[in-house]
Protein backbone atom coordinates (compact mmCIF):
# COMPACT_ATOMS: atom_id res chain seq x y z
CA UNK A 1 0.00 0.00 0.00
CA UNK A 2 1.74 3.19 -1.17
CA UNK A 3 1.57 6.10 1.14
CA UNK A 4 -0.11 8.88 0.12
CA UNK A 5 0.58 12.47 1.43
CA UNK A 6 -3.02 13.99 2.12
CA UNK A 7 -3.84 17.31 1.13
CA UNK A 8 -7.17 19.24 1.92
CA UNK A 9 -8.43 22.67 0.28
CA UNK A 10 -10.47 24.71 2.78
CA UNK A 11 -13.81 25.73 1.12
CA UNK A 12 -15.13 27.06 4.23
CA UNK A 13 -15.93 27.52 7.97
CA UNK A 14 -18.86 28.85 9.80
CA UNK A 15 -19.89 28.49 13.68
CA UNK A 16 -22.67 26.72 15.40
CA UNK A 17 -23.66 25.99 19.16
CA UNK A 18 -19.56 26.90 19.87
CA UNK A 19 -18.55 24.24 17.56
CA UNK A 20 -16.58 25.56 14.55
CA UNK A 21 -17.11 23.56 11.19
CA UNK A 22 -14.39 23.28 8.10
CA UNK A 23 -15.83 22.13 5.10
CA UNK A 24 -13.14 20.84 2.83
CA UNK A 25 -12.21 19.19 -0.69
CA UNK A 26 -9.57 16.44 -0.08
CA UNK A 27 -7.20 17.02 -3.71
CA UNK A 28 -5.60 13.44 -3.43
CA UNK A 29 -8.77 11.44 -3.02
CA UNK A 30 -11.53 14.22 -4.97
CA UNK A 31 -13.88 13.95 -2.21
CA UNK A 32 -15.08 16.77 0.32
CA UNK A 33 -14.74 16.04 3.62
CA UNK A 34 -16.24 18.11 6.81
CA UNK A 35 -14.06 18.27 10.17
CA UNK A 36 -15.81 19.75 13.55
CA UNK A 37 -13.86 21.66 16.53
CA UNK A 38 -14.15 23.44 19.31
CA UNK A 39 -11.21 25.80 20.47
CA UNK A 40 -10.81 25.89 24.87
CA UNK A 41 -8.25 26.72 27.36
CA UNK A 42 -7.79 30.34 25.61
CA UNK A 43 -6.81 28.44 22.52
CA UNK A 44 -4.13 26.73 23.62
CA UNK A 45 -6.54 23.27 23.83
CA UNK A 46 -8.37 22.35 20.50
CA UNK A 47 -10.49 19.40 19.67
CA UNK A 48 -11.14 18.07 16.29
CA UNK A 49 -13.39 15.16 15.01
CA UNK A 50 -14.16 14.35 11.36
CA UNK A 51 -18.25 14.73 10.61
CA UNK A 52 -18.08 13.16 7.31
CA UNK A 53 -18.96 14.82 3.75
CA UNK A 54 -22.21 16.65 4.75
CA UNK A 55 -20.91 18.16 7.68
CA UNK A 56 -23.29 15.94 10.37
CA UNK A 57 -24.94 17.38 13.68
CA UNK A 58 -24.22 16.07 16.97
CA UNK A 59 -20.87 15.03 16.62
CA UNK A 60 -19.16 15.43 20.18
CA UNK A 61 -15.44 16.48 19.35
CA UNK A 62 -14.37 16.79 22.70
CA UNK A 63 -15.45 13.45 23.31
CA UNK A 64 -14.49 11.66 20.50
CA UNK A 65 -12.15 13.66 18.52
CA UNK A 66 -8.27 14.45 18.70
CA UNK A 67 -6.92 16.50 21.60
CA UNK A 68 -4.63 19.06 20.15
CA UNK A 69 -2.05 21.08 22.39
CA UNK A 70 -0.51 23.84 21.08
CA UNK A 71 3.44 23.92 22.07
CA UNK A 72 4.05 27.45 20.41
CA UNK A 73 2.74 29.89 18.00
CA UNK A 74 3.30 29.38 14.47
CA UNK A 75 4.70 32.34 13.16
CA UNK A 76 1.85 34.16 10.68
CA UNK A 77 4.19 35.13 8.39
CA UNK A 78 7.49 33.45 6.80
CA UNK A 79 11.11 35.08 6.24
CA UNK A 80 10.33 35.55 2.45
CA UNK A 81 7.11 37.31 3.16
CA UNK A 82 8.16 39.30 6.50
CA UNK A 83 10.69 41.53 4.03
CA UNK A 84 7.36 42.33 1.62
CA UNK A 85 5.34 43.19 4.85
CA UNK A 86 7.58 46.01 6.12
CA UNK A 87 6.55 47.83 2.56
CA UNK A 88 2.84 47.15 3.29
CA UNK A 89 1.22 50.24 4.41
CA UNK A 90 0.19 50.15 8.55
CA UNK A 91 -3.90 50.20 7.64
CA UNK A 92 -2.93 47.10 5.58
CA UNK A 93 -4.47 43.92 6.95
CA UNK A 94 -2.62 41.07 8.87
CA UNK A 95 -3.48 37.84 8.00
CA UNK A 96 -5.60 35.68 10.46
CA UNK A 97 -4.92 32.53 11.79
CA UNK A 98 -7.88 29.88 10.02
CA UNK A 99 -9.71 29.19 12.93
CA UNK A 100 -10.25 33.39 13.35
CA UNK A 101 -11.68 33.66 9.87
CA UNK A 102 -15.44 33.38 8.86
CA UNK A 103 -17.42 32.80 5.81
CA UNK A 104 -21.06 34.07 6.03
CA UNK A 105 -23.69 31.52 6.06
CA UNK A 106 -25.56 33.00 3.21
CA UNK A 107 -22.41 32.56 1.23
CA UNK A 108 -22.39 29.58 -1.55
CA UNK A 109 -19.90 27.46 -1.02
CA UNK A 110 -18.07 25.56 -4.09
CA UNK A 111 -15.36 23.74 -5.23
CA UNK A 112 -14.72 26.28 -8.03
CA UNK A 113 -12.12 28.60 -8.35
Amino acid sequence: MENVEREYQCLGQWEEEGKIYALTYRRDLKSYECFVGMVREAGQVVFIKEAGAVCSRGVQPRVLGMKLHRIESCPLETTSRASQSSQRSPSSPVTRPPWHRTTRPWKPITGEH
